[in-house]
């Protein structure tokens, strides 16, 4: 809804749905590297890790990629009438799929042993290596700016203020995704 239908509630709402779609993807950065990771040979662990910012790369393509198609096919009119949600229903289509997944996924081994069970192993961890935690904490929180920035800020920058097209948007977006993927 916009403003003059429902006033201050939709500049809240679309912050409130940033904040809970932020969480939900940041939410599960940490759980698939530590999946990802714990199933790894220990001499292969950095190069499994890493596939999940190649999986980032590769989604805001495939994001760009979708983008593009939909407003290079459809009129402004259509686009802004209805062709927006084109890209939430794809999304809609996704959902059952990660949820089948995550139902049908077993714990990682290291994760179900007998060594891992401390009493509080966040509090353990951040008294063990309190350097360790503040330098993991600021590199993710540097990596998340700068993503964020380069991958979705400047598409809309590009249109609004460059005065370019929706298409050298989302092309920006094609290229920052593939070098994220490299």
């Amino acid at each position: 809804p916009t403003y003059e239908s429902i006033g201050i509630a939709a500049p809240c709402l679309i912050v409130i749905a940033r904040m809970l779609q932020g969480l939900s993807a940041g939410g599960e950065m940490g759980g698939a590297t530590a999946f990802l990771t714990e199933h790894a040979p220990q001499n292969r662990r950095a190069f499994y890790s890493s596939w999940i910012q190649t999986s980032v790369g590769f989604a805001v393509v495939i994001g760009s990629i979708t983008g593009a198609l939909i407003t290079s096919s459809l009129s402004a009119e259509s686009l802004l009438s209805w062709g927006w949600r084109i890209p939430f229903v794809i999304g809609m289509l996704v959902a059952p799929v990660g949820y089948y997944i995550r139902l049908k996924i077993e714990e990682t081994p290291e994760f179900t042993s007998e060594k891992r069970h401390a009493s509080t192993p966040l509090r353990d961890v951040i008294r063990e290596y309190p350097r360790g935690v503040l330098s993991s904490l600021l590199m993710v929180v540097l990596w998340t700016v700068c993503t964020y920035v380069i991958l979705f800020y400047i598409p809309t920058y590009v249109v609004k203020y460059l005065h370019m097209s929706q298409r050298e948007g989302f092309m920006s977006g094609i290229v920052s995704g593939a070098v994220l993927m490299t």
